[in-house]
């Protein structure tokens, strides 16, 4: 079976953001304890962290990070199609796109959900839904790799493929999403070699891959 879409997460695996968070949340921490009512301090605490989180970006160069772009550079020459998802605002993720420097980067993806695409309350589980929504394709036909648990295990209750940013220990201990390590030295597996353990049903199997200088499939 093949993957016809690849659907990533913006928060950490297609952008490295620590450095625009920190930002945010200390620009918002600063306008919490200066807030005059108690009312007003949610509403102001998020703008706070938006728009200190926006101007992080324009400043700072935005740091993709390399192995998925190449995942997502495979996935298209495979004829797969991308999408991004995230819980960051619609104008938090267009300030790290107006930094990627790709060109046409916008254009490469089908699908772009942000929080903002939907009501309060929703979790990653309904941001990937809508991004399957749109494109009109079954969950076993996408992969997502997520920053984490939680979003990899939404994906997965869809009936998703999934695969998440850990490091060893969870890679032995997870009995779902396989494992990409969280190191800029590290290999991933190829898009090719994900469809070939997709097809032998051990995507989902814990796997771990060294610490290469280059992607290349596991040994």
């Amino acid at each position: 079976m093949s993957i016809e879409l690849l659907i990533v997460s913006a928060d950490h695996v297609l952008f490295q953001t620590k450095a625009q968070h920190a930002a945010g949340l200390a620009a918002a921490n600063r306008h919490q304890s200066e807030a005059a009512r108690a009312s007003a301090i949610g509403e102001d605490f998020g703008a706070a962290y938006q728009e200190a989180f926006v101007q992080a970006s324009a400043v700072a160069k935005v740091s993709v990070r390399r192995q998925i772009e190449q995942l997502m550079r495979e996935a298209e020459q495979a004829g797969a199609r991308l999408a991004i998802v995230t819980m960051m605002s619609s104008r938090m993720l267009s300030a790290l796109l107006d930094s990627y420097d790709k060109p046409a980067c916008t254009d490469r993806f089908t699908v772009i959900a942000t929080a903002d695409s939907l009501g309060h309350s929703r979790g990653h589980a309904d941001l990937v839904r809508l991004v399957l929504h749109a494109v009109d394709l079954p969950a076993d036909r996408a992969l997502f790799v997520g920053a984490n648990a939680g979003e990899a295990h939404a994906a997965a209750a869809l009936g998703m493929p999934v695969m998440r940013l850990g490091d060893s220990t969870a890679s032995r201990q997870d009995e779902g999403p396989t494992i990409l390590p969280d190191v800029p030295t590290a290999s991933w597996p190829s898009f090719e070699d994900i469809e070939m353990r997709l097809m032998q049903g051990a995507l989902a199997q814990p796997s771990r891959y060294t610490s290469l200088g280059t992607l290349a499939a596991p040994a």
